[in-house]
């Protein structure tokens, strides 16, 4: 995500207005960013945000928060060790596939996204699942005088 505020601006609205991307950036400790800045953080358990600093930045943050603190458990992976909030994500993915309901007959979009993924006895073959097209047709061209 993009950064528009300065950290005067966002802090002056945090309390009525608190957004995820910043919060990430405090929570990691990081007090200065520009506007235009690119952050990536996800939303682990509990709704705290995270801060995914960018390769280049990982050392200078390993660096700031001093000794120790980019201690990772053996045969795990960092990535292995975030704690996203799987519940809320997949609530989102949700909310995205909910858009598409008017794009497949009723039947199908069941079938597609079934939450509990079981396959049924009766279910068609995927492939022959077919988006509803709605079909437009133009003016005819006019005629000049």
């Amino acid at each position: 995500m993009r950064l528009s505020k300065t950290p005067q601006a966002y802090l002056a609205v945090r309390f009525s207005h608190a957004e995820p991307q910043y919060e990430a950036l405090l929570s990691a400790g990081r007090t200065t960013w520009t506007p235009g800045e690119r952050v990536r953080f996800y939303r682990a358990r509990g709704g705290k945000a995270v801060w995914l600093p960018d390769e280049a930045d990982e050392f200078e943050v390993d660096e700031a928060q001093g000794a120790g603190s980019g201690q990772s458990v053996p045969g795990q992976s960092q990535a292995s060790q975030r704690d996203y909030d799987v519940e809320y994500y997949l609530q989102l993915l949700l909310s995205y596939a909910e858009r598409l309901r008017k794009a497949f007959a009723p039947e199908d979009y069941a079938q597609i996204f079934r939450l509990d993924g079981q396959v049924g006895l009766f279910d068609r073959p995927i492939e022959t699942i077919q988006p509803c097209w709605i079909r437009c047709t133009l003016d005819q061209p006019r005629e000049k005088a």
